[in-house]
């Protein structure tokens, strides 16, 4: 059993130094590799990670299909099919944006706590 997956920083440098490493491994963990980074919301790191994969293992599978949107997202020409690529763009900030504030929600629910003195705020 190997070791589980884990994504480097954000600078380029190590997500360059974890793509060199990636070459050498399976098509499995290739693909494990790709779902991570999808889960971790960075479609980006995913989008390089696809390009590791053969056409026909990335046409087989929705999520690496998705990556592969990703990817070619960066590299759009003005004028080509802007709609349906603003679309799933500004689907995917919706979905970032509704976990980013239901964590941020419980962050603050966590922290009120009326019962204890250093959970609720002083009058002045």
């Amino acid at each position: 059993m190997s070791k589980p997956l884990s994504l480097p920083g954000r600078r380029p440098g190590d997500e360059d130094a974890w793509l060199e490493s990636l070459m050498e491994c399976g098509l499995e963990t290739t693909e494990e590799a790709v779902r991570l980074a999808l889960s971790e919301g960075r479609p980006r790191l995913a989008g390089r990670v696809v390009g590791l994969l053969p056409e026909s293992v990335v046409a087989q599978d929705a999520e690496l299909q998705r990556a592969s949107k990703a990817a070619r997202l960066l590299m759009v020409e003005p004028g080509e099919r802007l709609d349906e690529i603003a679309e799933e763009l500004a689907g995917l900030f919706e979905l970032r944006r509704r976990k980013r504030m239901r964590r941020a929600r419980e962050r603050s629910r966590q922290r009120v706590d009326p019962r204890k003195p250093t959970g609720r705020r002083r009058k002045r």
